[in-house]
């Protein structure tokens, strides 16, 4: 996959989760290994939140400590029946797993695993996404041809 610019960006193109599209307004996704988690505009994670809300999983901003994260309500039933985020780079479809963006608790929550990413200081609206989402791939970073790979990891039966 090409470099959208000069940083590890790559262009994306929409968003499922199952047959449901989900309209969110970024266009750009920037792996970084240097980060654990994954940050999403606010209106995207409104738009994810509406999504999951349909699949009778309700969400809820909390405030605390450094990241605002999302709380919400799950029994075991819903989350197990929950789909992958599927979006479009180039002509392959990545997944993001449902326990890479949404981790079960043992008290019938989960936390949604997506920090509000202000992006009030660019134009660009751009997932920036950390080992949450990299950890399902393996990464190839090929810096003389400005390109990314992204390879689904091989599951032994």
């Amino acid at each position: 996959m090409q470099l959208a610019d000069d940083s590890w960006t790559i262009n994306m193109n929409g968003l499922k989760m199952g047959e449901k599209d989900i309209a969110i307004k970024s266009t750009q996704m920037m792996l970084d290994s240097g980060l654990s988690y994954n940050m999403v505009p606010q209106e995207d994670i409104t738009l994810i939140e509406d999504a999951l809300k349909d699949q009778g999983i309700a969400c809820k901003e909390q405030h605390g400590g450094d990241l605002d994260l999302y709380e919400c309500e799950c029994s075991q039933e819903s989350y197990d029946k929950l789909k992958p985020l599927e979006t479009k780079i180039g002509d392959k479809t990545v997944a993001l797993p449902v326990r890479s963006f949404l981790k079960r608790k043992d008290n019938g929550a989960c936390t949604l695993l997506m920090y509000p990413n202000d992006v009030s200081q660019s134009v660009e609206f751009k997932w920036v996404m950390g080992d949450l989402f990299m950890q399902n791939y393996y990464s190839i970073f090929d810096y003389k041809n400005k390109r990314i790979g992204l390879i689904d990891p091989k599951v032994s039966a």
